[in-house]
């Protein structure tokens, strides 16, 4: 079997592909960011945005949902929140009731500390779309990771590759990325006023020469 975009779209539980199945380079484009420790973030904007330079708006807004979230609540079994529960289960927060890096003590507020399944978990509530991951951890297969916040969502869901380590990256379907490199090079189409006057100096021309 030979795994599309589309099968990508309706995975609801974490699915293993053989590297053979799943070649992702030939479905996707993918793109660098700065990293820095940002790396979750500037790839999540590089999918909403178009560029990476919203990653620290990202990063507050999913700061700022922390300090909402009533982490002893009781959600529905299988939903993000109810998984952000336990993604949670042992961390450590700052007096803003922000997550703090286990590693490190630093505030997931400060820029360049580095982002979890936490925060992709929250990025798709709070974008609400669905977040799909495609990670590597060994020579022969795909880990296809889904953070669905809705299998009715209706914006295209965000397709990021993690490299097993410590680095995020964007993933654009490539029939989506042509569309887009199509329109951006596409040359405009000349308005009535601009036809109407090229035809009346041809028109002239023609007069001048006889």
């Amino acid at each position: 079997m030979t795994v599309t975009v589309n099968t990508l779209q309706k995975i609801s539980e974490d699915t293993q592909f053989t590297k053979h199945s799943l070649n992702y380079k030939q479905l996707f484009s993918k793109f660098e960011n700065e990293g820095e420790g940002d790396c979750l973030f500037r790839s999540i904007s590089q999918i909403l945005y178009q560029n990476e330079n919203k990653h620290l708006e990202i990063r507050k807004k999913i700061c700022q949902f922390y300090q909402k979230f009533d982490k002893t609540g009781s959600y529905p079994e299988n939903s993000l929140k109810s998984k952000l529960q336990l993604a949670l289960i042992g961390s450590e927060f700052d007096s803003n009731d922000v997550r703090t890096d286990e590693s490190t003590g630093e505030s997931l507020s400060e820029e360049n500390v580095w982002g979890s399944t936490a925060e992709i978990l929250i990025a798709a509530m709070i974008f609400r779309t669905n977040i799909i991951i495609i990670s590597t951890f060994n020579k022969s297969s795909y880990n296809v990771i889904p953070y669905c916040c809705s299998s009715k969502a209706k914006k295209p869901p965000i397709f990021l590759f993690y490299n097993g380590e410590n680095h995020y990256e964007a993933l654009l379907p490539i029939r989506r990325s042509s569309r887009r490199l199509s329109k951006q090079t596409e040359e405009p189409k000349p308005s009535k006023q601009t036809e109407t006057t090229r035809k009346n100096k041809n028109k002239n021309k023609n007069k001048n020469r006889k």
